[in-house]
């Protein structure tokens, strides 16, 4: 797969990368990643050394003194435990500070290896809810803290630089 150039094969992408791990995400239509998550920029697309996609996060839109909502985070199943994912959060974290989030949040269903990775992270547990019927599992609702969120006049500094 070449490099990713138009936020049409962006969506195409990672709608299939969904659809390879849909035991593990929901599905979000690719019309509606193209709309809502590419042209909004809330979305972060890791690349390999040769800039072939990898893995994604899509996220919320950053908002001062909100906490920055995290959606979906995959990487290729070839590709994990190489520290993509990693290098994701990291860029998820400097936009979350850059636009003056106290925190960052998600949800992730108990039985999926990511509950250690965001363990990892530093995410912190802070509630289960049950999950859906169909897969009989709890859902973790995660928080990593970043300090107090800045001014406004600071993050609205920030967020230019």
């Amino acid at each position: 797969m070449k490099t990713l150039r138009t936020a049409r094969q962006t969506a195409r992408f990672i709608a299939d990368l969904m659809r390879a791990n849909s035991d593990a995400l929901g599905f979000i239509p690719s019309t509606h990643l193209e709309h809502y998550f590419l042209k909004r920029g809330q979305t972060i697309i890791q690349s390999n050394t040769r800039g072939r996609p990898i893995g994604y996060i899509l996220h919320g839109p950053p908002t001062w003194a909100q906490p920055l909502k995290c959606y979906q985070c995959c990487i290729d199943i070839d590709h994990r435990r190489r520290r993509h994912a990693t290098a994701a959060v990291a860029t998820l974290i400097r936009r979350a500070r850059n636009a003056g989030a106290p925190a960052i949040e998600l949800r992730c269903a108990s039985d999926l290896e990511a509950h250690d990775f965001w363990l990892a992270c530093g995410f912190q547990p802070i509630h289960v809810s049950p999950g859906g019927a169909r897969r009989g599992r709890s859902i973790i609702t995660y928080r990593l803290h970043l300090g107090a969120a800045p001014t406004l006049p600071e993050a609205a500094s920030r967020a230019r630089a």
